[in-house]
């Protein structure tokens, strides 16, 4: 859980790391752009979760901004 000056969500972190992402606001904001609930693929988008944490992960390694 985190939590900050605007409320508390659940959130995914890359042990070791301070970098998170929010699943719960990755689904609203697909079905927000009109995909359906039953239509999204979970498999794929902890994929695209996964690589985007380690892609962040890695350019926060080589001190990337």
């Amino acid at each position: 859980m985190v939590t900050d000056k605007l409320g508390s969500d659940h959130a995914l972190q890359l042990p070791g790391r301070h970098i998170f992402v929010f699943p719960r606001s990755m689904l609203l904001k697909r079905i927000g752009r009109g995909e359906r609930p039953d239509g999204i693929d979970l498999v794929f988008m902890l994929g695209e979760i996964s690589h985007a944490v380690e892609a962040q992960a890695a350019g926060a390694a080589r001190g990337d901004a």
